[in-house]
């Protein structure tokens, strides 16, 4: 990983959201367990590995084919891929990043609690 090396911290709070589905799946109604970290503001600054969404390789940086798209048009990558995704295409599909992480917030903690996210928040 290109960037500054995570904190203990960070790194524990790394493997929290390691964890979890993608996020932008898991709004639309879907359970997508295999993906990768999406670092919202960079890799550098402090605290930056607290700033991350777990994210499906076709939420993250890869298009999905023209008929996954037109069946689930909220598939679109945060990083544009050609010239389908970006960060105002993905955010109008699938929420703000902000609003995203502060669902995983509330998603570890009832992991933390022992709950499945299958409970309500």
């Amino acid at each position: 990983m290109n960037g500054r090396t995570p904190t203990a911290d960070e790194r524990r709070f790394m493997d929290k959201m390691g964890k979890l589905p993608c996020i932008a799946c898991l709004l639309n109604g879907q359970h997508t367990t295999e993906i990768s970290l999406h670092h919202i503001d960079g890799r550098t600054k402090p605290g930056a590995h607290f700033k991350i969404l777990p994210l499906c390789v076709y939420h993250h940086q890869h298009s999905a084919p023209h008929e996954i798209r037109l069946r689930y048009p909220w598939l679109v990558p945060v990083h544009a891929c050609g010239k389908v995704g970006g960060r105002a295409v993905f955010e109008q599909h699938n929420n703000t990043q902000s609003f995203l992480l502060e669902l995983c917030h509330a998603l570890i903690e009832k992991m933390d609690a022992g709950m499945t996210l299958t409970e309500n928040v």
